[in-house]
């Protein structure tokens, strides 16, 4: 059967992660909390007048509207997309034709590797610097001298946590001769919003997500936001009626309501609470995050540490296969009970 497949995706791994059952789950970097069961129920009113025996509305109009709101964008400025992934992966796609090459920066998230790995594109990765800043002058020169289509950056980075300032970026976008993506699927738990900036630079795209600060993780909703030419060219990329009625319908529904600001508010407190807890444990070394995740280095081997988090109920993630990491474990922040489980298991182990 082999024959038939291209040999790069019968061989791949693709993407996997450990499932979580009856353990605490702080391995995906979800929100711990869930929608509120009042709102759930509102909201199923409104499914029960949806007809679910014709298309969506291919304008996505009440989507867009609910989204340019929150965003503080025009309604022409963004469009959805099935999560944020799929925003990438059409973006690998549209950028990557004609042998172009697609700059990314490493660690960060998983997914770019794969879906480089799955079109076959060519991915030109620029190592962070030893404390994982961004390597600003190395970007913006390797744009230049490769056949660039896309530079791809993520703010907050995934899995370390720190972010890109506005003047790194600016001095990416006005010396590179390309378009920068931003991948800004937390930047609700920063005090980073660079959509502003799309108003000032045509090559600046920004991926927002429903799925980590609203807590829709199940919805698979996400967000392109960029000047409004760019995005009535690049919504052709997409298949028709890419996002479903019912999960337009409960997007709009929550990003209408304001039950998301308590969750961003509790993540941060316990982002806090949890970096100062574990700061005080000898041996591991904790990386501040402006995300709702951490990043820590143990001194003992971080896969034993993990299989112990494991046997006393709690997955985390490994990270330590992960391009410029190799003892490392990312830890979302989860309830303040969940939270403090943790905090009191590592300091046991380690």
């Amino acid at each position: 059967m082999n024959k038939y497949f291209r040999k790069d995706l019968f061989n791949s791994t693709g993407y996997k992660i450990e499932q979580a059952d009856n353990l605490i789950k702080v391995n995906q970097n979800e929100s711990p909390f869930d929608i509120p069961a009042q709102l759930k129920k509102d909201i199923i009113e409104k499914l029960l007048k949806t007809s679910w025996n014709l298309y969506p509305d291919i304008k996505y109009s009440d989507l867009i509207s609910s989204a340019s709101f929150f965003y503080n964008v025009d309604s022409c400025a963004l469009f959805p997309a099935r999560g944020s992934n799929e925003i990438l992966y059409t973006l690998f796609n549209t950028f990557a034709r004609n042998n172009k090459v697609i700059i990314i920066t490493e660690p960060s998230y998983s997914m770019y590797r794969i879906m480089g790995s799955m079109l076959g594109i060519k991915l030109k990765a620029i190592p962070l610097y030893k404390n994982f800043s961004f390597p600003v002058s190395k970007i913006y020169s390797a744009s230049r001298k490769n056949n660039t289509g896309l530079i791809i950056l993520c703010s907050p980075n995934n899995p370390t946590g720190n972010t890109i300032s506005e003047s790194e970026l600016t001095e990416i976008l006005e010396n590179s001769k390309s378009f920068i993506a931003i991948d800004e699927a937390y930047a609700e738990f920063s005090d980073q919003n660079f959509i502003t900036l799309t108003k000032k630079y045509n090559n600046l795209i920004i991926i927002r997500t429903m799925s980590k600060a609203l807590s829709a993780a199940a919805l698979r909703i996400g967000w392109i936001i960029s000047n409004p030419d760019f995005i009535s060219k690049f919504r052709n990329s997409f298949l028709p009626y890419h996002v479903d009625s019912i999960s337009a319908t409960i997007a709009s529904e929550l990003i209408k309501s304001n039950y998301f600001k308590n969750v961003i508010n509790n993540v941060i407190s316990e982002r806090t609470k949890m970096y100062n807890a574990l700061s005080k444990i000898k041996n591991i070394k904790v990386f501040n995050s402006k995300s709702n995740f951490f990043l820590i280095e143990p001194c003992n081997d971080a896969f034993i540490i993990f299989q112990e988090l494991k046997k006393n109920g709690i997955l985390v993630r490994n990270v330590s296969n992960y391009h410029g990491l190799s003892n490392h474990l990312r830890i979302s922040v989860g309830t303040s009970d969940q939270n403090n489980y943790l905090i009191k298991t590592i300091r046991e182990i380690v």
